[in-house]
């Protein structure tokens, strides 16, 4: 369920082709993931999984795996 969320997100952020490999998703090799891009998916993922995220755990959350390692280590996502 997180990673289907995540995936959502992101296409719909990032402006991706549901087909893309979201383990390639990362913000080195997608050209519209900036910083606006950025924070529109930290604000979607705290909207979405109801948790607030800090600055210094937010600067990480540039790829589709480190989101979804970062949320897998918050028990009350899920």
């Amino acid at each position: 369920m997180i990673d289907e969320t995540v995936k959502e997100i992101l296409i719909v952020v990032l402006e991706l082709d549901p087909s893309t490999p979201m383990g390639q998703v990362n913000s080195e090799n997608i050209a519209l993931w900036d910083s606006m891009r950025q924070l529109a998916i930290v604000t979607a993922l705290e909207s979405e999984f109801g948790l607030f995220i800090d600055a210094a755990d937010a600067v990480s959350l540039t790829s589709y795996n480190n989101i979804i390692k970062f949320l897998e280590a918050h028990p009350e996502v899920g």
